[in-house]
């Protein structure tokens, strides 16, 4: 990883951050990529995570991590997908547990974009080499409905309807113990943890904004069946989320219990937005997988 430190003059006291930095980084990186290194906490003044709209002070140090750029090239794979929908802008896919949605760090393989690569023509390359037709994503153990474009304008739409908060994102969960209230709403900001780069944790200094509402389907002796709505999409909210109140997902050993299920009771079983291109507001469910339904079934 490449690292730049800066000592803040006089003369540039006063700037924003992100547009010091596109400043001084101009041969290196975007204005857009500084502010995901900001985000990321690759980016730190003092020592310390700030907005891109920081307001530099003279002899502050700005301390700048680059992640190397990745060659790494992607290649279609006869995965299995289940296409909902799709037509010349975009593919609805229902996502099995157990497929990551892009190449991690560490390799490029076995990923739903290798199978997207097989199964569709076309997709937009707007998020990057390794993340082709990607507006949004699940966790790996995760499964139910994404939205993937095939054309950058497409793209952009969507992902400005995630921006503005007016898609439709409905999951439903098990959960450990008795949710006392029929329903209820989750506002609690997200950071990124202090100790583990891809963990997240309730941040109430400098976390970002997250909500998520619930209501109570079904209680059980021990464990609690709910459906969620996403009103923000931070990384890991829902599981963030559930734990925060105490109600961590079933079978979700980062921020859960593992226990007595293989993968993490969690589903998005429904997706709605606006079509970039006819505006209508499509809405699309997915069914409770086989193996979900079973272990609901169990309780």
């Amino acid at each position: 990883m490449q690292k730049k430190v800066f000592k803040v003059s006089q003369e540039d006291a006063g700037m924003r951050l992100d547009k010091y930095l596109a400043d001084k980084l101009s041969d290196l990186i975007s204005r857009s990529g500084i502010r995901k290194l900001i985000d990321n906490g690759l980016i730190l003044i003092d020592g310390l995570q700030v907005k891109p709209r920081h307001i530099l002070k003279a002899d502050e140090e700005v301390r700048v991590s680059i992640e190397p750029k990745d060659n790494r090239v992607l290649l279609p794979e006869d995965i299995k997908l289940d296409i909902v929908y799709e037509d010349d802008y975009l593919a609805v896919i229902d996502k099995p547990a157990g497929l990551t949605v892009h190449p991690p760090s560490n390799g490029i393989g076995h990923t739903m974009v290798n199978a997207l690569l097989f199964h569709i023509d076309k997709l937009s390359d707007i998020a990057g080499p390794l993340k082709p037709g990607i507006v949004h994503r699940l966790d790996k153990d995760t499964s139910g409905l994404m939205v993937i474009a095939k054309d950058n304008k497409t793209h952009q739409k969507l992902t400005l309807q995630f921006k503005e908060r007016i898609v439709l994102r409905e999951y439903i969960a098990v959960v450990l113990g008795i949710v006392e209230f029929d329903e209820g709403v989750i506002n609690v900001p997200i950071g990124r943890s202090a100790s583990l780069r891809l963990k997240r944790v309730v941040d109430l200094n400098s976390g970002k904004d997250a909500i998520t509402n619930y209501n109570v389907l079904k209680r059980y002796k021990n464990k609690t069946l709910i459906r969620l709505s996403l009103k923000t999409g931070r990384t890991h909210q829902i599981r963030v989320h559930l734990k925060h109140i105490n109600h961590p997902i079933m079978g979700d050993s980062y921020y859960g219990v593992k226990a007595d299920v293989s993968r993490q009771m969690l589903h998005a079983v429904k997706l709605g937005f606006n079509h970039p291109v006819s505006g209508e507001f499509e809405v699309f469910e997915s069914k409770v997988p086989d193996d979900m339904r079973t272990y609901i079934e169990s309780l």
